[in-house]
């Protein structure tokens, strides 16, 4: 792609569509360069049906990366942003829109993507509605980045330069309250911490503190009386190292509404950061599960077990794969906590491994697949077992890969149920039941 330098002539488009990313897409519809007329346009921070004025920031044969200059017709559903640093903070894509209209844009974005695979017919029946979050105050997790001068915060859209933030109106009350007191911290540890990683449950908050220039104990030292003023239970690491730890160190979260069944999960490891709408996955995944007349369930990616244990608690054997040593650990910790040892079977290793040697896919009814961000790359070929395949995915051209992979080695989609799992931004996390 080619950068080219900003023109004095702005350039007006009409929006059309969200699309993965939080931009817009529409057409060019005026330019005094008669050649720009009809041209996609990528532009942030607009809505559907919304003439804008943009000015180009990257040129393509097929497309142009606009910036947004003035809204020339504002659509009905546009709002005033509630925090003050939109625009600046690469965190948010979509608090210029109504909640509903968040949902709504979201919802044609997976059917656009989806109307173009192939073998996939009858979309629109295929895909359940979006189900809604909490718009604000749904985060219980979020990392926040230092810099030399001292400043943390978040970094702005597209790079990796730290905006100092004084407010944030997706995290939780409790996490929120921090923020304004986290200029203090960075004053006080200035180039000594890289990442400050803030995690949520019911006991309170635990931080994650990253140091990139610890050398001594003093700079050490420096960094636990910052810490001791903001926190009750902190860690602090380098190069994925413990150098100190004071208080507690794992999370605790209830995954079933009026359910004693727990999970642990490492603080600053990977948890669902929106934990009111992993609950209603949860409850989806397990009444797919109860819909079959399996009995086993082979969980791929399984964590320390977000689904492996209220899968268990329904009744079903599981065998659970991970391949982190810790959460592994964690997960037959959570086992023993919830005394489902005679349900549960965990393997330690990769998942590309376990397919190759394990004998336990042959029996295996139901599969779980979770994977990371990159999606399930090689692994789709090796899934040819079982009656029915529960895929999700929050990162979605990997899920739409994944999707298309899945279908070339026989697997049929049945179902499709997105969740708003990221309100405010055009992030949604996808369910889709296949089978063969």
């Amino acid at each position: 792609m080619v950068s080219v330098s900003m023109s004095s002539s702005s350039l007006q488009v009409k929006i059309d569509n969200l699309t993965f990313g939080g931009d817009f897409i529409g057409n060019v519809n005026f330019s005094a360069d008669q050649s720009l007329l009809g041209i996609k346009a990528f532009v942030p921070y607009c809505l559907p049906g919304e003439e804008v004025k943009v000015e180009i920031v990257e040129k393509k044969s097929q497309f142009l990366k606009t910036r947004l200059l003035e809204v020339i017709t504002p659509a009905a559903d546009r709002e005033q942003p509630l925090c003050s640093h939109f625009m600046l903070c690469g965190g948010c894509e979509l608090q210029q829109m109504k909640y509903q209209a968040q949902l709504r844009a979201k919802q044609e974005m997976i059917l656009n993507a989806l109307r173009g695979l192939p073998y996939l017919k009858n979309v629109e029946t295929l895909l359940q509605p979006l189900a809604a979050s909490s718009p604000y105050r749904y985060r219980l997790r979020a990392v926040f980045h230092g810099n030399q001068d001292g400043q943390i915060g978040f970094f702005k859209p597209q790079t990796h330069d730290v905006v100092s933030i004084e407010e944030c109106h997706i995290l939780t009350e409790k996490l929120a309250s921090l923020v304004p007191r986290l200029k203090e911290f960075g004053t006080m540890v200035c180039a000594l911490a890289f990442s400050l990683n803030l995690a949520e449950d019911e006991q309170g908050v635990i931080a994650v503190i990253e140091g990139q220039e610890i050398k001594t104990k003093e700079d050490l030292t420096k960094i636990a009386e910052a810490a001791d003023r903001l926190f009750v239970n902190y860690i602090v690491k380098q190069n994925g190292k413990e150098l100190l730890v004071k208080g507690r160190n794992e999370l605790s979260y209830s995954l079933q509404k009026n359910s004693e069944l727990k999970l642990i999960v490492p603080a600053g490891g990977f948890s669902q950061v929106n934990w009111q709408v992993n609950q209603l996955l949860i409850e989806k995944v397990v009444e797919e599960c109860l819909a079959d007349r399996g009995k086993t369930v082979l969980d791929l990616y399984a964590g320390a077990g977000n689904f492996t244990l209220p899968l268990a608690q329904a009744g079903f054997f599981v065998t659970a794969v991970e391949c982190d040593a810790r959460l592994v650990n964690l997960g037959k910790k959570n086992i023993s906590k919830n005394n489902l040892a005679d349900k549960i079977k965990y393997f330690g290793q990769s998942v590309e491994v376990f397919l190759k040697q394990s004998n336990a896919c042959k029996t295996s009814d139901i599969v779980i697949l979770d994977p990371p961000r990159s999606g399930l790359q090689k692994t789709a070929e090796a899934i040819n077992f079982g009656k029915k395949l529960i895929l999700l995915s929050c990162y979605f051209p990997s899920f739409i890969n994944d999707l298309k992979a899945l279908q070339r080695y026989g697997w049929q989609v049945k179902q499709i149920a997105p969740f708003d799992m990221f309100p405010q931004t055009s992030l949604v996390e996808i369910m889709t039941v296949l089978t063969r």
